[in-house]
């Protein structure tokens, strides 16, 4: 699981998602918006299962076919 948070929107309820996310999953797991472009750690990633992938890997094949984005969008 991937988190993305966009610091710069929501002010402090934000935050706290990101600390909550945090809690839940490692740090690496969670992206600011404002500095990771979803699009690009996304390529980035699928890129690398590729790799792994390729030189028969199947725990990344199996990955890479059963990826799911999930996008969560809050309102406060």
């Amino acid at each position: 699981m991937i988190v993305f948070v966009n610091l710069k929107s929501g002010g402090r309820e934000v935050q706290s998602s990101k600390n909550a996310s945090s809690n839940l999953i490692r740090n690496e797991q969670v992206f600011d918006l404002t500095e990771m472009k979803p699009n690009k750690l996304i390529r980035y990633g699928l890129g690398c299962l590729e790799v792994l992938a390729a030189h028969g890997d199947q725990c990344a094949e199996e990955i890479r076919e059963n990826m799911r984005v999930v996008v969560l969008y809050y309102i406060f």
